[in-house]
Formats: structure tokens, C-alpha cells, sequence
């Protein structure tokens, strides 16, 4: 007798069959009902590899044991003419035509029945249930990251994104509070339980899920708890091929408005353009994540992804804007090395792209503000971001970046209100803790700021890094050093850098963009002088010459040279226009600001009245920057004023207070403006403290005392 042939006889084959159909229902069932009785996100799991573990024991025991009329024995024992394996077999095969049948009515009951027919007004009255139990209507969501069913971790970026896009959604409704995504996804893997994260967020409600993904099938279950109770009050599970995701989306956006009982009028949300390409959706789901891992490897991988995504929807206006920023993020005064004229000219036709498909687009207009901040045009940047925020006033990082811009144009108090409207979004926003600490430690608020490095201890970096700028603000430069050098990884190495600048070590290149010339030049200015200066500008090529910094500092060199007339000159063929008031900006290395530079030419070729014009425009900045509060961070500026404004002795007090508080560097008296001081035996005593202090610090990290 031949082994297929027996293994016939014995039903092997049949309950084979069978076990596969009544796994495979019982698998379906308990992924329908999981949601609903709140089971983890592992019980499918469970489910499934317990019914692989029990396969080959069912095969196993149908080979060996038999089931007779006086119950189970085994086959060896049971006489072959009392057998009764074919009636047996008779039922099997019933049985699996009733487990195929049940198979069926579920896969059209859940497909075509149970997904179609909830209607909002069934989803609202389960939320009058829940809202009855918990009292008013709630009003502000967070929304976790959905969690990746898939077994394959690679899909995290597609997980992630959908949980994204749905708090985008939620976040353009004008009367619904929306934590951040920095905030909600820092849950991401961890335990805490939906009470916790709701009093850290401080929200009402958590929307939580997660999402199969297997070829172009999609498998997405949501679930609305309410923080307080801890009740459902509404969930729900999505089955819908990939090219149906927006539509899913919305439908789920739509439940939970009705769950929250938000009652909206038309025109009250804005409508994104998206894409109905799923290769372009997932293109860009990916750059979006790669884009907020925000290292410069990083950012260069997103933009290329973005450009897929573009490439194959040229409608999709987010990716268009998601181009944008990465190419700001690329900038030379922030992860890259892009020239801050490439970067306007390269995000702004992207940007332009981007809002020829959606004028409304408010993170098109939020990147060409951030554009504008990074090449130092604060008014146009405020101008753009506000355009941002009056479309989504919902996003974090637009109040964060509006914050910056308020806070370089002297507007002290605003930028403070609109950095703690960030903090209020998202409360767990790296970037936005690390300002309000700086800001603290720059106050002298040191509880505060200790506080806040508290709640930057997910974050290493930012908090690393914070702490370190804290300690340089107090003068304390050596242990600004030894706490970044200690850190594992090169993200500190343009901070050291810095560092060693101020430490007076002029053996270290002045990192100036992505050009050793142009470094080589800036650095002979600040070490060597005006002469060592003019040679290697000598050195430079055209093009070279006619980047903007350069340009600057050779406004700076003509200044020195007093060649009043060539540095206005140059001013005016760098901008076309007269720059904006700079008003607390300072020139990254130097300590010059340019408006006064331009001050100073223009009093010494006679055009006072233009002069004293913008004098007026800095000390009323100046003095409405006291008024909001601030302390630290002004004084040099002040000092150039008054030294400008022919009031020397008040020059001098200013100038003292900026040395003794540690805002500038020991190079900062080279500037223009103070060299009238140079030789003076005030200027002398008020700038001893100050190099003795570098030496001491040397000495800490086993420096010999500086040479300058």
C-alpha cells in the first residue's frame, strides 16, 4: 500500500484541510474583534504561530490515533475491517464544507457589509455613550504612532507616515487642539499607558492603531480612548487596497470627528493637495521620515526621495515643498554647505512649484520664511511665517522658527510668546526645549533651565549641546569643551570648533561653508590682521569673491583700510537695496553687525542724515528689547551705538558689560566700529579680565597660555 494512499485512509489529508480553514477563520476573527476588547497588538501573533505550532501535531496525531466507536485509540490497535475511517472521512469533508462557508460569509461580511455600513451617525452615538461617561466634550487629541504589523520592519516609514498624515489632517481644524508629532511619536516602543502620555501631552483623547501592510493590501485599525476614563469611544478596522489610503484617511478623520462631537462649519479646514499615486505617496512618506532624522546624510536621501515623488505625481504639491526644505536644511548656517544665495534660489522655485498646485499650502510658505531666515532677511521670514500659521496654526516648529525670527529683529516678548505657543503644541520638541533653556540660562534663570534639561533627557544631543552653550554662557568655556569632547560621535565637531576659536586657538580653521580658501581668509582676519587679510582675498577666485560673507567681510577690511566710499559700495552691490536693521544679529564670527558698519561709512562720507536715520531705528529696537525683559546678548551692539553716537564713555560701560558677561570674543575689539578705542588705556583695563579668564580656561583642559 502506498503512503499517499494510506495517508487517504488514516484522513490526514482531510484534517489537513480542515485545521488550515478553521485557523485561518479563527485567525480573521480574532484580528476583527482585537480592537474591540482592547487585546495588545501582539495577539494576532500569538494566535498565528500557536496555529503553526499545532499543525504538524494535528497531522501527526491523525496518522497515528484513529477514532472508533468506543473513542480514540491508537491505529496500530484498531482491527482494519472495524475500521471506520471512511465515515469518518465522510464528516470531515462536511465539516470543511461548512468551515469554507463560514470562511466565505465572514470575508464578504467584513469586506462589504461591516466596513460600508457605519455610518457617522452610528459613530456619533457610541461618542454620546462616552461622552455622557466622561462629561464635556473633549477638544484636543494626540495621535501615537500606529504600530507596524507588518514583520517587517522596513514598513515603519509607512506605519509612521499614515499616523502622520492623519495628524496633519486633525491639525488644520481651526477649534481642535493637535499634539505635535515631535511629542506624540516620542511614545514611540515604549510602555507608558494612555493616562500617562495624556497628562504629559495634556489632551483628552489618544488616537492610537496599527496597520498591516501586504503587497497593495492594507489592513489599518484606529482606536479613540478617552484619557480620563480610559473607555473607547470609537474604533474601527480599515481593509482597502494601497491606491485607497487617502480615502481611508479621511474616513478616519471623519470618524474621530464625530467621536469628539466637533462641529465644524465649511472652510474651516484647508484642504492639501496630496497624490493619488502610490508610488509617489510612498516615495514620500519615506523622505518625510528620513527627513526628520535631520543629519545631513539624511536630509540629502529625503530630498532625492521627494524628487521621486515629484517626479512621478509633478501635482504633488507637499513633496514639492518637501524638496524645499531639505534644500534649506542643506544650507551652509545649518546642516550643509549650500551658499545662502543657492539656497533662495533653489528652494524658491521649488517653493513657487509647490504653490502653483496649492496657494495654500502653508508648509510652502512656512520654508520660504525659514529660507529667508537662514540668508538673514528676518522681516521677510516673519512676513511668510505668518502666512504659514493664519492657514495651520497647529504646527509646532512654524512658531518655533517665527520665534527666531521675532527674536533677531529686538521683538523680545513676541518672540517668547510665540516659542511658548510652540512648547504648548509640543511640549517634547527637542529644538523648542533647548531654546526656552537657552534663553533661561541667558536670563540667569538657572532653576528653570535645569528644569528643562530634565525634560531634554530622551533627547542626548540637544541636551548635550544645551548644557554646553549654558556653560559658555557663564564664561565657563573649558567645560563646554570637555563635556562635548566626551560625547560618543562627531556632532559636536563644528561646536569644538568654535570653542576653540574663543579659546584663542588660532591654529584651528575658521569653518566657512564648504570652501578652505574662503576659511583661510576669514581666519586671517580675526588671527593675523587687516594685511594677512587683503593677501588672501587677493587669492580668491571670482566667484569666491562674490559670495555674500565674503563680500561682508570685505566691507569690514575696506572699513579698516578706511576706504569709506568702496565698503558703502560694496554694501549696496551685494543687497541692490540697503539690508533691513539687523538689530541684535551680530556677524557669526567677527561680532560685527552690518548696519552699523554701513553707520560708520556713512558718517565718515558726510551722509549723516541717513546715518542717524538708522542709529534711531537700533536704539529704539535696543530699548524695546530692556523693556521685554532682556538681559544678556546686547550690550556690544549698544556699545557700537553709543561709540557711534559719540557718546564714548557710555560706549566704554556698555562695552565693559559685554566683555565681563562673556558675550563676545576676544577677537570682537578688531571690529570697525571699536578701532577708534584701540590703544586707549580704558580699552586695555576692560579687555585684561577677559584674555586672563581665556588663559585659566586653557590651563583646565592643559593648554599653554594663548600667544595673542
Amino acid at each position: 500500500m502506498g503512503i499517499v494512499t494510506e495517508l487517504r485512509r488514516r484522513n490526514v489529508f482531510r484534517i489537513g484541510i480542515a485545521y488550515l480553514v478553521l485557523g485561518w477563520v479563527v485567525i480573521q476573527v480574532t484580528d476583527t474583534v482585537a480592537p474591540a476588547f482592547n487585546l495588545p497588538d501582539w495577539t494576532l501573533t500569538l494566535v498565528t504561530w500557536l496555529g503553526v505550532i499545532g499543525f504538524p501535531f494535528a497531522l501527526l496525531f491523525a496518522w497515528a490515533f484513529e477514532l472508533t466507536p468506543e473513542g480514540i485509540k491508537r491505529e496500530s490497535e484498531v482491527d482494519r475491517s472495524q475500521s471506520i475511517t471512511h465515515t469518518t472521512g465522510r464528516k470531515l469533508d462536511f465539516t470543511i464544507i461548512a468551515l469554507l462557508a463560514a470562511a466565505l460569509i465572514f470575508v464578504v461580511a467584513d469586506n462589504y457589509i461591516l466596513q460600508d455600513t457605519l455610518e457617522p451617525s452610528q459613530a456619533t452615538r457610541s461618542a454620546e455613550i462616552g461622552a455622557d461617561e466622561v462629561g464635556q466634550a473633549p477638544n484636543s487629541i494626540a495621535v501615537l504612532p500606529f504600530t507596524n504589523m507588518s514583520n517587517d520592519l522596513e514598513q515603519d516609514y509607512f506605519s509612521d507616515g499614515i499616523a502622520e498624515e492623519l495628524l496633519n489632517a486633525l491639525a488644520r481644524i481651526s477649534n481642535l487642539k493637535v499634539a505635535a508629532r515631535t511629542s506624540s511619536f516620542a511614545f514611540k516602543g515604549q510602555q507608558a499607558n494612555i493616562q500617562e502620555i495624556g497628562r504629559t501631552l495634556n489632551v483628552d483623547t489618544v488616537l492610537e492603531g496599527s496597520l498591516r501592510k501586504s503587497g497593495k493590501r492594507l489592513r489599518i485599525t484606529a482606536q479613540l480612548i478617552d484619557v480620563e476614563s480610559g473607555y473607547h469611544l470609537w474604533s474601527e478596522t480599515y481593509d482597502r487596497e494601497l491606491t485607497d489610503v487617502f480615502t481611508v484617511q479621511d474616513d478616519i478623520t471623519a470618524h474621530i470627528m464625530s467621536a469628539l462631537k466637533v462641529h465644524l462649519e465649511a472652510g474651516e479646514t484647508a484642504q492639501v493637495t496630496t497624490t493619488t499615486n502610490p508610488d509617489a505617496y510612498d516615495a514620500y512618506l519615506k523622505g518625510r521620515q528620513a527627513l526628520h532624522e535631520r543629519t545631513l546624510e539624511s536630509i540629502e536621501r529625503a530630498q532625492g526621495l521627494f524628487e521621486i515623488a515629484t517626479a512621478r505625481d509633478p501635482d504633488f504639491a507637499l513633496a514639492w515643498a518637501g524638496q524645499a526644505l531639505a534644500v534649506v536644511l542643506q544650507d551652509e548656517n545649518s546642516y550643509g554647505e549650500l551658499k545662502r544665495e543657492d539656497t533662495l534660489i533653489r528652494s524658491g522655485a521649488l517653493i513657487d512649484r509647490a504653490l502653483a498646485v496649492q496657494p495654500e499650502l502653508a508648509e510652502a510658505h512656512a520654508v520660504r520664511g525659514l529660507s529667508y531666515s537662514v540668508a538673514w532677511r528676518d522681516q521677510d521670514a516673519l512676513h511668510s511665517l505668518d502666512q504659514a500659521i493664519a492657514i495651520n496654526p497647529g504646527i509646532a516648529e512654524f512658531h518655533l522658527w517665527r520665534g527666531h525670527a521675532l527674536r533677531t529683529l529686538g521683538r523680545i516678548k513676541e518672540s517668547q510668546d510665540a516659542v511658548n505657543q510652540a512648547l504648548t503644541l509640543d511640549p517634547l520638541h527637542p529644538s523648542v526645549l533647548s531654546t526656552i533653556a537657552g534663553t533661561a540660562c541667558e536670563n540667569g534663570r538657572l532653576p528653570v533651565t535645569e528644569m528643562l534639561f530634565e525634560a531634554l533627557a530622551r533627547y542626548p544631543v540637544q541636551q548635550t549641546q544645551t548644557r554646553a552653550y549654558c556653560q559658555g554662557q557663564t564664561g565657563n568655556l573649558a567645560g563646554a569643551y570637555q563635556l562635548l569632547e566626551a560625547f560618543e560621535g562627531d556632532e559636536f565637531e563644528s561646536s569644538l570648533r568654535r570653542l576653540r576659536r574663543e579659546l584663542k586657538d588660532c591654529q584651528t580653521l575658521w569653518q566657512f561653508g564648504s570652501d578652505p580658501q574662503e576659511s583661510a581668509f576669514v581666519q586671517a582676519l580675526a588671527c593675523q590682521g587687516v594685511d594677512a587679510a587683503v593677501t588672501a582675498y587677493s587669492n580668491l577666485s571670482v566667484e569666491q569673491k562674490a559670495d555674500l560673507e565674503v563680500q561682508e567681510y570685505w566691507v569690514i577690511i575696506q572699513l579698516h583700510l578706511k576706504h569709506y566710499a568702496e565698503a558703502l559700495a560694496m554694501q549696496d552691490r551685494a543687497y541692490v537695496t540697503v539690508p533691513p536693521v539687523y538689530e541684535l544679529r551680530s556677524h557669526a564670527t567677527s561680532g560685527s553687525n552690518m548696519i552699523l558698519n554701513r553707520v560708520l561709512a556713512l558718517q565718515q562720507v558726510g551722509r549723516d542724515e541717513e546715518a542717524n536715520t538708522l542709529l534711531a531705528e537700533l536704539r529704539a529696537v535696543l530699548d524695546q528689547a530692556r523693556r521685554d525683559g532682556m538681559q544678556r546678548g546686547y550690550h556690544i551692539l549698544e556699545a557700537k551705538l553709543e561709540l557711534l553716537s559719540s557718546n564714548t564713555e557710555a560706549g566704554l560701560i556698555a562695552l565693559e558689560a559685554a566683555l565681563s558677561g562673556f558675550e563676545v570674543n576676544w577677537y570682537v575689539t578688531d571690529d570697525p566700529v571699536l578701532q577708534g578705542l584701540v590703544g586707549q588705556e580704558k580699552l586695555e583695563e576692560i579687555t585684561a579680565p577677559l584674555n586672563a579668564h581665556i588663559d585659566a580656561q586653557r590651563a583646565e583642559l592643559g593648554w599653554p597660555p594663548a600667544g595673542l
